[in-house]
């Protein structure tokens, strides 16, 4: 027995499968390239201004270490070079924080001199901190005895209190401060 013949059918299979041109996978590859390059472009505008939010905020509070540090600094100099009373210096101003500089051996030398610099500004002076406006020994505790110089921050400053406290200030508040204290 042989197999019956296949006839075949009368009904078209369809047309073949259309290929993918080249042009098409172009476009294709473009529009996905272009679509990652734009997503990439909008997540960038988004976290660039919280980058530098909180760059400005780390630098804020180096400052503040700044002031902790020279602080410090100064009661290391009542013990080794404020004789029996454990006086502090008696300069006012930046000169009060340069003092530091001045002893022999210098507590912050030269390699440790950008503790006396703020980091939120280019670097410029000396020192970048203004000081009490008269000698430390007459001050309340609670009296400010140094404080960014104006124009280190954008709007106000830190404020280091002769208890040790540091206040972040903006403003009016902080021009109030500042003019208690010498440049």
């Amino acid at each position: 027995m042989t197999a019956p013949e296949r006839v075949p059918s009368a009904e078209p299979a369809g047309p073949p499968p259309k290929k993918k041109s080249a042009m098409t996978c172009l476009i294709i590859g473009l529009c996905v390239g272009v679509g990652g390059f734009v997503v990439l472009g909008i997540l960038a505008a988004l976290l660039l201004p919280a980058i530098a939010k909180a760059t400005e905020r780390a630098k804020v509070t180096a400052c503040a270490n700044n002031l902790r540090t020279l602080w410090t600094l100064q009661q290391t100099y009542a013990s080794q070079f404020g004789g029996r009373e454990k006086a502090l210096p008696t300069e006012t101003g930046s000169a009060f924080w340069l003092k530091l500089t001045q002893t022999t051996p210098p507590l912050v030398d030269a390699g440790e001199a950008e503790v006396l610099l703020c980091p939120c500004k280019e670097p410029g002076k000396k020192c970048d901190y203004a000081g009490p406006s008269q000698p430390v020994k007459s001050l309340q505790p609670a009296d400010p005895v140094g404080a960014d110089l104006k124009g280190n921050h954008k709007s106000g400053g830190n404020v280091l209190h002769k208890d040790g406290s540091i206040n972040e200030l903006e403003g009016v508040e902080f021009t109030g401060v500042f003019d208690r204290l010498s440049p």
